[in-house]
């Protein structure tokens, strides 16, 4: 059984705005990445830059429905399935699943465990700046404290 990274949150905007977030390089750099070359669009690649530094991947949209799912695939077989859920009071509710494979049972895991961190970060993030139009800088801080470890692993 593949394990898979699976993260929701209840965001207080409408789907159109958390939605369009993960589309809009403009967006994307307040609460998740240094740099995005261009506007997701379903079919084409856009290079996403972490805040992690060296940590760039080429990210395409395999499919889009607009302000309701939005399936990402990364170099290496990794895929996110993103679902943005309306409900009556106009808030969203957001849910990320990524599959996670690993060279063994016990890596997979780990490397989802990761996952689900880091998507809890992204996601949080983007609930703080979408309620109150500042980022609460989960991710750039959680970037440092990784930056750090590999420095200190390194040498």
């Amino acid at each position: 059984m593949t394990p898979v990274a699976n993260v929701s949150m209840l965001i207080r905007a409408p789907a159109r705005a958390v939605f369009n977030a993960f589309l809009d390089p403009a967006m994307l750099t307040r609460f998740w990445l240094s740099r995005a070359s261009e506007p997701l669009a379903e079919g084409k690649s856009a290079t996403w830059e972490f805040m992690v530094p060296g940590a760039v991947a080429e990210t395409r949209a395999r499919e889009i429905v607009p302000d309701r799912r939005l399936v990402l695939d990364w170099e290496g077989d990794e895929t996110a399935e993103f679902t943005f859920e309306e409900r009556p009071d106009g808030f969203t509710r957001i849910e990320i699943k990524s599959p996670i494979q690993g060279k063994n049972a016990e890596e997979a895991v780990g490397r989802a465990v990761e996952a689900t961190q880091g998507y809890t970060l992204v996601v949080s993030n983007l609930k703080v700046l979408l309620e109150s139009g500042h980022s609460a800088r989960l991710v750039e801080d959680k970037a440092t404290l990784i930056t750090e470890k590999q420095a200190a692993e390194n040498g």
